[in-house]
């Protein structure tokens, strides 16, 4: 049940809207609270989004969401997905600004980018401490 959710959380890429999870109990009798799914296709969007209603968390990829609210950590009203916002996931570099990353740029991207590995190799080389990587 708890998978359920959590693909729940991370499939409703193609949804747009409102959407309430379902109550569930987590370990330890933690209550998980009912919440909101929304997805922002633009950097406007969900900048008004986040604007419109207070109580919202943002994700984009949902790696330690679902722990985070089974825990009682996260109890959210809504959920912000900025997964599929065009242009988050880049990463460039130039001598006069230096590297610039999106907020969706990953791990495996740090460590493998070859912008990053010329321009920052210890950046590049840090990224291969991390778990999962």
């Amino acid at each position: 049940m708890i998978i359920r959710n959590l693909l729940y959380l991370v499939h409703m890429g193609s949804m747009m809207g409102v959407r309430p999870a379902e109550r569930l109990l987590g370990d330890g009798g933690t209550t998980m609270n009912r919440f909101a799914y929304r997805e922002a296709r633009t950097v406007q969007e969900a900048v008004e989004m986040m604007r419109q209603e207070e109580g919202a968390r943002i994700v984009a990829g949902a790696t330690d969401v679902l722990m985070r609210w089974r825990q009682g950590v996260w109890k959210p009203r809504y959920v912000l997905n900025i997964k599929r916002i065009a242009g988050l996931d880049e990463v460039s570099y130039s001598p006069d600004s230096g590297l610039s990353l999106g907020a969706l740029v990953t791990i495996r991207t740090l460590e493998r980018h070859a912008l990053i590995q010329a321009h920052y190799p210890a950046l590049a080389q840090a990224a291969t401490a991390f778990a999962g990587v």
